[in-house]
């Protein structure tokens, strides 16, 4: 299950990555090649290389197989 959601996911961990960079680049710039206020697409390169999880409520969750 998670190889089939994080190729689903690629796109919203690109947007994920792109708000928490904008939103706290004082603190975490150093960690990234791409510079706050990049569009998007600019983390497409770096993307595969950082986790991102999104919590969510237990009524939204997937249900396990």
């Amino acid at each position: 299950m998670g190889a089939q959601r994080r190729g689903r996911g690629r796109g919203r961990a690109r947007a994920i990555l792109k708000t928490y960079l904008d939103r706290f680049k004082l603190a975490v710039q150093r960690y990234f090649a791409v510079r706050a206020g990049s569009d998007a697409g600019a983390f497409r390169e770096i993307a595969d290389r950082y986790p991102v999880f999104e919590l969510l409520p237990a009524s939204e969750a997937p249900s396990p197989r």
